[in-house]
């Protein structure tokens, strides 16, 4: 098949992301979840409210609720308790003029009454109530529909649900929501020196930690990943594995495999398979990173060094995954922080460094590296819970500079 984007030289971390927008198509299979089950899913269409929020005017205190007309603001009011109102239970009597209700937080308002006073603010003289000047109409009520008016919109499309998310869905009404159906996932590792975990490596061989990295990354709602386990380097066996692989997913990612190595072949593969969108980034770490179209399948081929693994999976491969869900192309957060260490870099590649953001006072961020930032290294990726950005002319950071500092969960580390 052919093969595009043939840009010489390699390419900038912004032209990739824009490549691989190029090959990203959402999938429009949905399926309808009780919220319960929704946690984390993509809604596959909008949710509009079945009612208001609040359904009817209620207090936001434990005081005496009355009528504003029957008082002016400014002034003291003495009125007379006629009962009590409770959540759940409302108030049922009739009032008269100089009435109030004795009622709790967010019991419904009697009709008629429109504000509340504390009762810390109030006398009680047996049945009489004595209400200082300082009250205004309205005080203390939350209105009806002042959060969500009936048949409003609540989520867009495209909304992943948090906690938050189906908290508001059930208050206003909603049990039940249509969602994308989980993105289909499948992990390869490639290489003869590679062994399961728990296995004990004798000398040249290593533990498959890429995979476990993956799993673990990649273990959302929204995504259902099958591990295909390790695949020895021969270049047949190695075919029919990414074949079936590409009929059975929406998504393969590899590790290992994707440079220029005598047992490398997974660009010849994926270049036999499909379409090969980019080979060879100008970043660091991340620079022999593979994409190809195979059939209705992404490929990732990511490289085998774990923290070029885990940059090139953070800045490229989970933005095209939540896209591929249904989601907006997220943007990057960064702060500004203060590094006191420094660093040498060679200009020619965007650098990202494994680091410790940290805020020794509100507003203020300093940020250290993480260890030796070597692309093979674990322990520094463990240590990260920040990535230093370092532009491609960048030649590296001196002390007491300020460095621009990517918001990362590369670890729980903090």
């Amino acid at each position: 098949m052919s093969t595009c984007f043939t840009t010489p030289g390699l390419l900038s971390l912004a032209q990739a992301q824009q490549r691989i927008q190029h090959y990203l198509t959402p999938i429009s299979d949905c399926q309808t979840l009780p919220l319960s089950h929704a946690l984390g899913r993509v809604l596959a269409e909008p949710v509009k409210a079945r009612w208001a929020l609040p359904s009817h005017a209620n207090s936001a205190m434990d005081g005496y609720a009355f009528a504003s007309t029957d008082g002016a603001p400014g002034q003291p009011v003495q009125l007379r308790i006629a009962g009590h109102a409770w959540a759940g239970r409302p108030y049922q009597g009739s009032l008269q003029p100089g009435d109030c209700v004795r009622i709790f937080t967010g019991a419904l308002l009697p009709k008629g009454l429109d504000t509340v006073v504390m009762q810390e603010q109030v006398t009680v003289s047996g049945e009489i109530i004595h209400i200082p000047p300082h009250w205004q109409a309205q005080d203390h009520v939350r209105q009806a529909g002042e959060d969500i008016v009936a048949g409003a919109n609540l989520l867009p499309a495209g909304r992943r649900l948090s906690a938050a998310d189906l908290a508001l869905l059930a208050a206003a009404g909603i049990s039940t929501v249509s969602v994308v159906r989980a993105l289909r996932l499948a992990l390869l590792a490639t290489g003869d020196e590679l062994l399961p975990v728990g296995a004990t490596p004798q000398p040249g061989q290593i533990i498959n930690s890429n995979s476990l990295y993956l799993q673990a990354a990649l273990q959302q709602p929204h995504l259902e990943v099958n591990d295909l386990g390790i695949q020895k380097d021969d270049k047949q066996m190695l075919r029919r594995q990414v074949e079936q692989a590409a009929e059975n997913c929406d998504v393969l990612i590899t590790s290992g495999g994707a440079s220029v190595g005598e047992a490398d072949y997974l660009h010849s593969v994926f270049s036999a398979l499909g379409e090969i969108g980019f080979w060879k980034l100008a970043l660091k770490p991340g620079k022999p990173m593979l994409v190809a179209q195979l059939g209705h399948c992404l490929g990732f081929g990511l490289p085998g060094n774990p923290v070029s693994l885990a940059v090139t999976l953070r800045l490229l491969v989970q933005p095209a995954l939540a896209v591929l869900s249904g989601q907006a192309w997220p943007e990057p957060f960064y702060v500004h922080a203060v590094c006191d260490q420094p660093y040498h870099k060679k200009p020619g590649r965007e650098e990202y460094l494994r680091a410790v953001l940290s805020q020794p006072e509100p507003g203020r961020f300093q940020v250290r590296l993480a260890g030796a930032q070597g692309s093979h290294r674990l322990k520094p990726l463990s240590q990260a819970n920040a990535l230093i950005h370092l532009s491609r002319d960048s030649t590296g950071i001196t002390p007491g500079a300020t460095v621009a500092v990517l918001i990362d969960e590369l670890s729980t580390h903090s």
